[in-house]
């Protein structure tokens, strides 16, 4: 929940309510801007943005549908529903801002504020990451570090943190003052001066006069050597009652240090005003370079050093914003089409080369910002790249620099369009290809162009609802909950390795996993935190002790087995106790609680985690009478088997719906699949967010003549002359069979539905045309948030945990967030 405020939100904006009607006196649980990205309830707030190319009012009833009742608007929508609160005020964006400033003044913690060319929001997530066990620590999430980003950042923050630590970025004159009125640091922290934004100012000492503004009421600024040995007249000048603090290898250096790379990691020797070695498991510049500033405002706040050497030994790295994604002809995509400077293109140039393995290494680029010719010292730099990591091809999408054409491995076309008539004739099967890009050039073009041409039909995952689904529910949850989330079955469909990765770093208690080597798999990519297995064998449990891995136990000769298989491991192993209530599959019947109780309490080696059962009948309303009992029964066997048990041991019985929908069943943890994934099998509490899109195009378009059939056992033949699109995917891909003969309609987007004739195939599919004036390449659109799954799954008899759960493994995945 957003904090409570000491004045109205009307008081602090100037605004005016429409009919009179305020908001009501709970507070705004979150804020969005952006319709697509809503799964909020009614106390949330969608604030409506005007800006030169958009107008969030246009938005507002979909915001609304999606069940948004509180707005922040500069213009009154008449004709919404009069259950829609409306506050009007001059800029809503400046009414963000004003709020900022409220929540900033009723902060009493310590705010550490970053800014520079690069390596803000790497610094924010390691520096965070070190404290968070140290003292009560908040964050601005993501890189919200913008004119908008930062008062969103802002608005939650609440006095139960002692330190924020708040990124702050700008592209222009300007821009700064108004972070630096937001953020009051009292600490800041500059990570580097760089190429990035150049274009946005006169000069290189014009965009640090910028970026100083940030500090000039903070008490204290960190920063590295070089960059106040190169500017020290003008830093000096600007920050005059500043403290300065530097971090170097210079005998001047504040927090001096000797930096040893080694062939894995990087020994760091802190030699002043502390002696100090530290292990880190980075050797790339760029890593160091921030954790320097990150030990140094570490140390700076007294924290222990000792504690800090541990620390340091476990951190991960950062996951980059870097799309990526394989195609049909292992072709891997790489999707960095946001800005192009220098440092960033070193950056993408290091992914790429750990990503390419071995395959040959392509760049598809737009000219730097500015770039008027090939003697830009920017272009002789990409020059030199090419040629020390041995890149093969690159395709330089410029309608003025020719003269690159005098390079063998450059190859300039004239613009985007330019690439794509080319891009049918290229042989691209096992690239690893950068596009990397200014935003202005809109490369995003160019990655559609490729994945479409490479892969046909798509699975696309967006890590970025699930995080959000998992938050909306959370906040459904007592404070007390743990949450265990399901990622089995390949994560419904989503990948259990690339989910689980988003779930821990959102802070899931526990993994739920159906069989052993899920297990082991997500040990060996990195998942640290507990892990479920609800199906183990046997003869499975020396691996289920060397991971670490909990197993689900229901029977008798399961616990005797699993004792003797940890006594001669000498290694206790933690177990969940299935209970049986209602579902009458697996688990320990009540009559058999007295004999379960006096084996456990003879048990050495077993020790109780959990105790567990599952609701049959969760999301259903007319069983709810059978769901309750059922709570009650789990609750009773529970405290029979409370004398082998410690308080630690864990009660679940909650699936999604059921934590929805039945709070007294919350218990210490419930687990959460399907509405991680964005669907709401019971109807109840937050609105989710699809999380997958399963999409396709038109390979080819034809006219049926009267009479004619289409597909096996000719189930549709034409009553008239019919156009109709050949789609490829097909029942190997996980569109049900049963979908076609006009039982199912797929989306055209900005076109409308389209059914499906005749009888699904094995790998294609057909629909009617004849209401669509559409070309041969058009996107398809099986299911997504617009189409929603429920659609595909009731045309089949079936629900959208099967739906999901059967999209093949030859379906391309593309993972991105937003």
């Amino acid at each position: 929940m957003l904090p409570e405020q000491a004045k109205t939100l009307s008081e602090i904006t100037g605004g005016v309510y429409y009919q009179q009607k305020p908001f009501p006196e709970s507070p705004v649980s979150k804020i969005f801007t952006d319709s697509r990205k809503i799964y909020g309830d009614e106390h949330a707030l969608f604030v409506a943005l005007k800006g030169p190319n958009y107008d969030g009012h246009a938005f507002i009833k979909t915001a609304y549908d999606k069940g948004i009742r509180l707005f922040l608007v500069e213009q009154f929508q008449e004709d919404l529903p009069s259950d829609a609160l409306q506050l009007k005020v001059a800029n809503t964006l400046h009414a963000l801002h004003q709020w900022a400033v409220q929540v900033r003044k009723q902060f009493f913690g310590k705010v550490i504020a970053v800014t520079g060319s690069n390596g803000k929001t790497m610094f924010k997530e390691w520096l965070s990451t070190l404290l968070e066990d140290e003292i009560p620590v908040y964050k601005n999430p993501k890189s919200y570090n913008s004119q908008l980003g930062v008062p969103l950042s802002l608005i939650p923050l609440n006095n139960q943190s002692a330190v924020a630590i708040l990124e702050a970025g700008i592209s222009t004159v300007g821009e700064m003052e108004k972070l630096a009125r937001l953020i009051k640091p009292k600490i800041g922290v500059f990570t580097h001066l760089g190429s990035a934004h150049d274009e946005g100012f006169s000069s290189r000492e014009e965009k640090l006069s910028e970026k100083l503004k940030l500090f000039k009421e903070a008490q204290e600024l960190i920063l590295p050597e070089r960059l106040y040995r190169d500017y020290q007249e003008q830093i000096n000048s600007e920050l005059p009652n500043v403290k300065l603090y530097t971090v170097g290898s210079g005998m001047e250096a504040d927090y001096r240090v000797l930096v040893q790379r080694q062939e894995q990691a990087t020994q760091i020797v802190w030699q002043h005003p502390k002696e100090a070695i530290f292990q880190i498991p980075f050797t790339d510049e760029s890593s160091i370079n921030n954790l320097l500033l990150v030990i140094a405002t570490y140390m700076h706040l007294g924290l222990s050093t000792q504690k800090l050497q541990q620390y340091l030994q476990h951190l991960k790295p950062i996951p980059m914003r870097l799309q990526y994604s394989l195609t049909h002809g292992n072709s891997l995509i790489i999707n960095d089409s946001y800005s192009l400077d220098i440092e960033s293109l070193s950056v993408a140039l290091d992914f790429l080369d750990k990503q390419a393995g071995e395959r040959e290494k392509v760049l598809i680029l737009s000219p730097f910002p500015g770039q008027e010719n090939t003697e830009d010292p920017r272009f002789h730099y990409l020059l030199e790249q090419i040629a020390a990591r041995n890149i093969s091809k690159v395709f330089f999408l410029s309608k003025e620099l020719d003269a690159a054409q005098q390079h063998s491995q450059i190859q300039v076309l004239q613009g985007i369009d330019a690439f794509l008539d080319i891009l049918p004739s290229l042989e691209l099967s096992n690239k690893a290809i950068l596009v990397k890009g200014a935003r202005s050039y809109t490369l995003e073009k160019v990655v559609q162009a490729l994945q479409s041409h490479r892969h046909q039909t798509t699975l696309e995952i967006n890590l970025s609802a699930i995080q959000r689904n998992y938050e909306a529910m959370r906040a459904h949850l007592q404070p007390n909950t743990k949450i265990m989330s399901m990622v089995k079955a390949a994560a419904y469909g989503g990948g259990q390795i690339e989910v689980a990765n988003i779930l821990q770093k959102q802070g899931a208690d526990y993994i739920g996993v159906a069989f052993t080597k899920e297990g082991i798999d997500l040990r060996k990519a990195g998942i640290s935190c507990p892990i479920l297995v609800l199906n183990p064998w046997m003869d499975e449990a020396e691996q289920l002790l060397q991971y670490n891995l909990s197993p689900a136990l229901y029977r008798r000769e399961s616990l005797l087995h699993f004792e003797e298989a940890a006594r001669a491991a000498k290694k206790d192993i933690s177990v969940h106790i299935k209970l049986e209530t209602g579902m009458h599959r697996l688990g320990f019947k009540q009559g058999e609680l007295p004999d379960l109780l006096e084996l456990l309490q003879e048990l050495r080696y077993v020790k109780v985690a959990g105790l567990y059962s599952h609701l049959a009948a969760a999301d259903d309303a007319d069983y709810d009478s059978f769901t309750q009992a059922q709570i009650s029964q789990f609750e009773q066997m529970a405290q029979q088997l409370e004398p082998a048990c410690d308080k630690k041991t864990l009660r679940h019985i909650c699936n999604t719906a059921g934590a929805l929908r039945f709070p007294e069943g919350q218990f210490d943890m419930v687990r959460l699949g399907i509405g991680l994934y964005g669907y709401n099998p019971g109807k109840f509490g937050p609105s989710l967010e699809l999380a997958m899109q399963f999409k396709s195009s038109i390979s080819q378009i034809k006219t049926l003549e009267q009479g004619q059939s289409v597909g096996y056992a000719r189930s549709y033949i034409a009553e008239k002359n019919t156009r109709i699109g050949i789609v490829p995917v097909g029942y190997a891909d996980g569109l049900p069979r049963s979908s076609g003969n006009g039982r199912f309609s797929v989306l055209l987007p900005d076109h409308g539905l389209a059914p499906i004739i005749g009888n699904v195939c094995m790998d294609m599919c057909m629909i009617d045309l004849s209401s669509h004036e559409v070309s041969e390449g058009q996107a398809v659109i099986i299911f997504n948030n617009q189409h929603p799954i429920e659609n595909l799954a009731s045309a089949n008899n079936t629900i959208p945990y099967e739906i999901l759960s059967r999209i093949s493994q030859r379906v391309k995945r593309i993972y991105y967030e937003d």
